[in-house]
C-alpha cells in the first residue's frame, strides 16, 4: 500500500475520561466524559475542522494527539504506528513527539515571559539536535522570515508584542522542530478579523509550502471552512457530524450543525426580519450526559427513539442526499428561495465596497510608503470573498464532487419526509 493511500493520523474510539472527587475520604465519585468515543482520520497534507461548543472536547482531542492527555481508551495511530506501543521505546517516542506539534490558543501563555525570543525559539532545536549553536542563529531567522516577523526582535520578550505577532511566534516555535502534524487549538479566536485573516493565510500558505497536516480547532464556521477540507461537528464528547468542507457547511444534516451555521450572523439589512430556529436550553453536563443522543434534550426534532438508543455514525447518501437535492432544486423553480437569492446577491454587491477600499489602500500605500495596514485589510477582504465565493457555488461543487458525509441522527437517515421536514426552512 502506498503512504499517500494511509492516514496520517487516525483514531479509533477515543475516550478521555477525568475522575471527579468526593466525600470525606476522598474517593471517586464519578467521571467527566470530556471524549467519549470519538473515530476519525485525517490524510496528509490535509487539514480537518473541529467545531462545537465550549466544552464539547475539541482541545482535549487535540492534547491527546500530540501527547499532552493520556487516553482512557481508544487507539491513535500516526503513520500507520499505534502511538500507546511507542511509550515503552522513549528514544523512538521522543521522535515522533517533534513530528506532531500544537499551536495554544493563548500564545502569551504559552511563552516564557522571562525568555527573549531567540531563546524560545533556540531551546527546542538544540534539545531535539534539529540544529547546531553554530546554525541555530540561521534557522532561527529563517523562521522569522517564514511567519512574517522582522529579524530585528530576536532580543525582545513576549509581552512587547501584540497579539498577533505572539501568535505568529507560536507558529515558528510549532514549525521549528520540523513537524508533519500541528493541532492548531483555536488560534484566532482571541485576535481582531484582520489579524485573523492573515494567520489563517499565513497557515494555508506554510500548509501549501510545507506539506503540513493539520487539526484546526475553531468556533468560526465561516475560519474553519476556509481552512479545511473536511469538517467533523462535535457535541458532549461525540461527534454528531463529520464530511467534506462543503458539504458540511452547504448541506448540513444534522440539527445541531444547522443551528450552529443559523447562529453565525449575516451582515445583510434585508436579514434582519429572518427567523431563526435557535436552540433552547444549555448543554448537558459531562458528567451526567443524556441516556440515548445527546443532544435530544435541545433537539426539536427528538423522538422517542432518540431518547432511547445511542446512534451510530452513518453515511449519507441515496435516499436522503436524493432528496435534499431534489426538494432544494424543486423550490429553486417554484423562486421560493428568492430571500436567499438576495442574500447571496447582497453578500456580493458587498464585495464591491471591500474592492474600492482596496483601491484607496494601495492609494495611501503609495503616499505613505506603509502596507500594512493595506494587507491586513486585504487580507480579511480575500477570507471574505472566498467565503462568498463558496456559498455562491456550493451547490455545483457539490453535484460534480460528491465525498464523505456521515451524521449520528437517525431521524433524518430514516427517510425522504423527515429530511424534507429538517431543510424546510434552508431554502
Amino acid at each position: 500500500m502506498e503512504k499517500e493511500n494511509i492516514p496520517l493520523i487516525r483514531v479509533e474510539n477515543l475516550k478521555k475520561y477525568y475522575p471527579v472527587k468526593g466525600g470525606i475520604i476522598t474517593h471517586t465519585t464519578g467521571y467527566v466524559k470530556a471524549v467519549d468515543g470519538v473515530s476519525f482520520s485525517v490524510m496528509r497534507g490535509q487539514t480537518l475542522g473541529l467545531v462545537g461548543e465550549s466544552g464539547c472536547g475539541k482541545s482535549t482531542i487535540g492534547r491527546q494527539l500530540v501527547g499532552l492527555e493520556t487516553p482512557t481508551e481508544g487507539k491513535i495511530y500516526y503513520d500507520g504506528v499505534d502511538l500507546a506501543a511507542l511509550q515503552k521505546d522513549r528514544k523512538q517516542m521522543r521522535e515522533v513527539r517533534t513530528r506532531l506539534q500544537m499551536i495554544f490558543q493563548d500564545p502569551y501563555s504559552s511563552l516564557n515571559p522571562r525568555k527573549h525570543i531567540y531563546e524560545i525559539l533556540a531551546q527546542p532545536m538544540l534539545y531535539h539536535q534539529i540544529a547546531r549553536r553554530d546554525t541555530v542563529e540561521k534557522e532561527i531567522l529563517r523562521l522569522l522570515d517564514m511567519v512574517g516577523l522582522p529579524r530585528t526582535v530576536l532580543g525582545r520578550y513576549p509581552h512587547e508584542f501584540s497579539g498577533g505577532q505572539r501568535q505568529r511566534i507560536g507558529i515558528a516555535k510549532a514549525l521549528s522542530l520540523n513537524p508533519e502534524f500541528i493541532v492548531c487549538d483555536e488560534p484566532v479566536s482571541a485576535l481582531d478579523v484582520s489579524i485573523q485573516a492573515q494567520i489563517l493565510n499565513l497557515l494555508k500558505e506554510l500548509q501549501k509550502e510545507l506539506g503540513l497536516t493539520l487539526l484546526f480547532v475553531g468556533h468560526g464556521l465561516g475560519a474553519v471552512n476556509y481552512v479545511s477540507d473536511q469538517i467533523a461537528v462535535m457535541y458532549l464528547g461525540k461527534i454528531v457530524e463529520y464530511g467534506d468542507a462543503k458539504d458540511i457547511f452547504h448541506h448540513p444534516v444534522h440539527p445541531y450543525t444547522q443551528a450552529l451555521l443559523e447562529a453565525v450572523p449575516i451582515p445583510d439589512p434585508t436579514e434582519k426580519g429572518r427567523e431563526r430556529s435557535l436552540l433552547q436550553g444549555e448543554i448537558g453536563s459531562s458528567t451526567c450526559p443524556p441516556e440515548g443522543c445527546r443532544f435530544h434534550p435541545r433537539c426539536p426534532h427528538a423522538t422517542a427513539q432518540c431518547r432511547q438508543e445511542i446512534p451510530e455514525m452513518q453515511e449519507v447518501n441515496g435516499t436522503v442526499g436524493k432528496a435534499l437535492e431534489a426538494d432544494a432544486e424543486s423550490r429553486r423553480a417554484q423562486g421560493r428561495n428568492a430571500g436567499s437569492v438576495k442574500a447571496w446577491e447582497a453578500d456580493t454587491e458587498s464585495v464591491k465596497p471591500w474592492e474600492a477600499d482596496t483601491e484607496s489602500m494601495k492609494t495611501r500605500e503609495a503616499d505613505t510608503g506603509s502596507g500594512k495596514a493595506w494587507e491586513a485589510d486585504t487580507g480579511s477582504g480575500r477570507m471574505r470573498a472566498a467565503e462568498i465565493g463558496d456559498r455562491m457555488t456550493g451547490d455545483q461543487e457539490q453535484a460534480e464532487n460528491p465525498g464523505v458525509h456521515m451524521t449520528a441522527c437517525p431521524v433524518v437517515l430514516n427517510g425522504q419526509a423527515e429530511a424534507r421536514k429538517l431543510w424546510g426552512n434552508i431554502f
